[in-house]
């Protein structure tokens, strides 16, 4: 199988820093951002977002929250890690981030679930948006959008020890 690089380590920091920006310019307002990062590379892109709005913002408080998911059977098993009972999420924006919006499935369970915590408003985050979506979600802060085929696959390796060796490849 062939594989093409589409996005290189600096690539992919410099959308990350581009994304905290556009999330720290839309939020402005705001004291508190509760992040939601979907388990596997969403949460570590979610990480990385966390990391640089306190770079950029050091008053901004951040609460990072990890979304555990099935991606093929999303419906059946959705849960928040840690628990957030205690977070107000009526009186907060929460961002739910993901590293690839493919069909749009998982992201759509993920809000559905999210919206029973009544937050203050919802947006979403992405990576990398492809070009085609089954499900209606719209991404309100997109690092890359890709054109591609339903046959070919978008993988984000984000490396939790080596930051050196992130890459977004298409197979």
């Amino acid at each position: 199988m062939r594989t093409h690089e589409i996005l290189n380590t600096r690539q992919i920091h410099q959308k990350i820093k581009r994304l905290a920006v556009e999330v720290l310019e839309h939020h402005i307002q705001s004291n508190l951002l509760v992040i939601i990062g979907i388990q596997g590379n969403g949460y570590l892109l979610a990480q990385r977002l966390c990391q640089e709005l306190k770079q950029l913002s050091p008053e901004k408080t951040t609460e990072l929250i990890k979304l555990c998911i099935s991606k093929t059977s999303p419906q059946s098993e959705l849960r928040l890690e840690p628990e957030s009972q205690h977070i107000p999420f009526q009186s907060v924006p929460v961002l739910l981030v993901d590293d690839v919006m493919n069909s749009g499935k998982t992201m759509q369970y993920a809000i559905r679930h999210i919206l029973n915590y009544q937050p203050e408003h919802l947006e979403t985050l992405v990576l990398i948006q492809r070009s085609y979506a089954l499900f209606p979600v719209n991404c309100n802060y997109v690092g890359m959008r890709l054109n591609t085929t339903l046959q070919e696959h978008v993988a984000v390796e984000l490396n939790a020890l080596d930051l050196n060796l992130d890459r977004v490849i298409l197979q």
